[in-house]
């Protein structure tokens, strides 16, 4: 049996003892690291290494953060915003995904709005709610869009330029410029494809994070912190993915599940709630023997 160097054993260890990283059950590195073979495993364990895990205490903080970040906007674009604004002069809703789904990550998300800074639920809309305040609004409103994370930015794409209801001729973006409504789009954490997406194609939609991944996090690039700078490691490493991931059946280079994970953003990610389609099927999939790191739900 493969025995893990002790420095590495000893840190993992100590991340869970702290609850930095959440108990096995939902966050199970040793059973990951078990589909590995022992010629594999020096591979496996720096990846392991690389993969960021936030807990709920810091997502939550993350999000007081972004909250206060869209203040500071309003406050450039607003002369009547105050501090008392956030509870009576602000909108939340979240971007809706490709399907608009009641599962997508954004309505999950947007509960943290009264959870994390007790914000009235009367506040809170839908996105078809959202879409339907501004349209019939007769004064400029304010919108704060709330996410856990950007990664392509597709579906902000599509939410804020294509009409998703037969009974309104317009886009939201549409809506936002004739009524003169104030929106901010503040996700945690975006990835820097996503960030050029939404700023290249969605005029009027102010975007702020706190945090901005470049491509020095995707583990398909030879940039990746990852790697060391060592092309023969970058090379046995996506390699290594690639094959585990053919082995379990995930064979969709692109998709959702899929071996560099969805727009091949290939990062190695994970919240406590949930783990971004943009992380390669390896690290959430549980198929054919495999033990995933963190399960999706």
């Amino acid at each position: 049996m493969y025995i893990m160097t002790q420095d590495l054993l000893t840190k993992f260890k100590f991340y869970q003892e702290i609850q930095l990283w959440p108990k096995a059950a939902d966050f199970n590195y040793e059973g990951w690291l078990d589909n590995f073979d022992s010629d594999e495993r020096a591979l496996a364990e720096k990846i392991m290494d690389f993969f960021v895990y936030i807990p709920e205490d810091i997502t939550n903080q993350l999000f007081r953060t972004v909250i206060g970040k869209a203040g500071y906007y309003f406050r450039t674009v607003d002369s009547s915003w105050n501090d008392q604004s956030f509870n009576n002069n602000c909108w939340y809703s979240y971007m809706p995904g490709e399907s608009r789904n009641v599962t997508d990550s954004g309505i999950t998300f947007v509960k943290k709005v009264k959870e994390v800074t007790a914000i009235d639920e009367g506040r809170i809309l839908t996105f078809e709610e959202m879409f339907k305040t501004l349209y019939e609004a007769k004064t400029p409103q304010n919108v704060i869009l709330t996410d856990d994370f950007v990664g392509t930015g597709a579906q902000c794409d599509h939410a804020w330029n294509r009409n998703p209801f037969s009974d309104i001729s317009k886009s939201l973006k549409d809506i936002v410029k004739e009524g003169g409504h104030r929106v901010i789009y503040v996700p945690l954490i975006a990835n820097f494809v996503g960030k050029m997406r939404i700023e290249g194609t969605c005029s009027g939609l102010h975007l702020d994070y706190a945090y901005e991944l470049g491509p020095e996090w995707n583990l398909f690039s030879d940039k990746c912190l990852c790697w060391g700078n060592n092309p023969d490691v970058f090379k046995a490493g996506t390699e290594l993915i690639r094959k585990k991931s053919l082995s379990i059946g995930v064979t969709d280079e692109k998709g959702q599940v899929s071996i560099r994970g969805f727009g091949g953003q290939g990062l190695a990610l994970g919240f406590s709630h949930c783990i971004p389609d943009a992380c390669p099927a390896i690290f959430f999939v549980k198929k054919n023997g495999w033990v995933p790191l963190k399960v999706r739900h």
